[in-house]
């Protein structure tokens, strides 16, 4: 019997047993100790790597880096349990807690977009989809956390 292909890092993440939930394209069928958990309005996710720390070269090729994936198969499972925005929709992160001051918060945007798309909660993090970007700091006394939502 032939294995199929992979359609992406995600499909072939779930292939190999590496993160545990259901397809992409059904957000609401995650699971949690094997029970279906209810759609949320915000969820909270660990800070990912900067923008800076995404990919890697390898030859000619840019690849996610390990602390990219490792971070995508936390996040990705927690963003599946959001709520799918009306279209198009505004983003909104606060990031909240003791994180490098001297971090772009801008470099935190990115690889949570890119994790909503990966969840199937939005279907690509283009303009079409997504009009507007807010984020927010504060430097609360607790460990890093970043809280995603949709606007407005």
């Amino acid at each position: 019997m032939a294995r199929r292909k992979p359609r992406n890092w995600l499909d072939a993440a779930l292939d190999k047993g590496l993160i545990a939930c259901v397809k992409a394209t059904d957000p609401a069928a995650v699971f949690n100790s094997g029970t279906m958990s209810e759609l949320k309005e915000e969820v909270w996710v660990p800070p990912p790597p900067s923008t800076n720390h995404l990919f890697a070269t390898a030859g000619k090729r840019r690849v996610k880096t390990r602390e990219y994936r490792e971070w995508l198969s936390t996040a990705v499972p927690k963003l599946a349990l959001l709520k799918k925005p009306s279209l198009p929709c505004e983003l909104h992160l606060y990031l909240i807690g003791k994180w490098n001051e001297r971090r772009d918060g801008s470099n935190t945007v990115k690889a949570v977009e890119d994790a909503l798309v990966a969840a199937g909660v939005i279907p690509d993090d283009s303009l079409e989809y997504v009009r507007r970007e807010v984020w927010s700091y504060d430097a609360a006394d607790c460990d890093p956390e970043v809280r995603v939502r949709f606007g407005p």
